[in-house]
């Protein structure tokens, strides 16, 4: 009996379901996910064929999300943010992190 090949993939928590999703699979294109991880980390953006300065291609829809070199750092490895993620959202949970540990 084969073993099945567990497949490597980035989740995505966009709206486009009510669940969480495979980027690339279906009506999600990662457009909301990679606006998030420019905003939120941006890392591989620095080092994207395209110019920082510039708009995201595949967060304005120019590009397959399979070209973005997050999601391939993604894959190689996965963190443990859940994105899209409002940079807000994102702010007042690490704050409250902080306040929790500040108690201990």
């Amino acid at each position: 009996m084969k073993k099945k090949r567990r497949r490597i993939q980035v989740t995505c928590w966009c709206s486009v379901y009510t669940f969480p999703h495979r980027i690339g699979g279906g009506r999600c294109q990662g457009i909301l996910w990679a606006q998030s991880y420019r905003e939120v980390d941006g890392k591989c953006c620095k080092h994207c064929n395209n110019d920082y300065a510039e708009n995201c291609d595949v967060a304005d829809g120019r590009e397959n999300i399979a070209y973005c070199q997050a999601i391939q750092e993604f894959l190689l490895h996965p963190p443990s943010l859940r994105l899209p993620i409002a940079i807000d959202i994102l702010i007042e949970e690490k704050y409250e992190m902080w306040y929790q540990e500040e108690e201990l």
